[in-house]
């Protein structure tokens, strides 16, 4: 999975590159051109298709990346963050016992307490 995001990487910048050169030579005539960092900073505007075509047509070391790969990658990385999310709700849950747990426990307490110190001045009452 990390060599993947390498590559996707890897592929990004060679075409951040490609857009720099191509924007140096075409902004020679016009010098208020936008630059690539501004553009790159922006939302992008194309669609998943055109991207992942691109990213396939220009890997860097010729070899194509399995759409079935991705889409099984994708696959894998939905169900841990499903099971992430039900673990994360069952700690919650968890959390919320605790918590009910120990407030009755200080709700014991404070009760026990006040009973004591009744009883006590009962004591000194005799």
């Amino acid at each position: 999975m990390l060599r993947k995001e390498r590559q996707a990487r890897e592929v990004a910048e060679d075409l951040a590159k490609r857009l720099e050169q191509q924007l140096a030579e075409k902004s020679n005539d016009q010098p208020d051109l936008p630059s690539v960092v501004e553009e790159a900073s922006e939302p992008p505007v194309t669609s998943t298709e055109t991207i992942e075509k691109e990213a396939h047509d220009s890997l860097p070391n010729g070899k194509a990346v399995d759409p079935n790969a991705i889409s099984d990658s994708t696959l894998l990385l939905e169900k841990r963050l499903e099971t992430m999310m039900a673990d994360m709700l069952a700690l919650k849950d968890q959390m919320d016992s605790f918590k009910s747990r120990a407030e009755n426990a200080e709700s014991e307490r404070d009760q026990d307490r006040k009973t004591l110190a009744e009883m006590r001045s009962n004591e000194l009452d005799i």
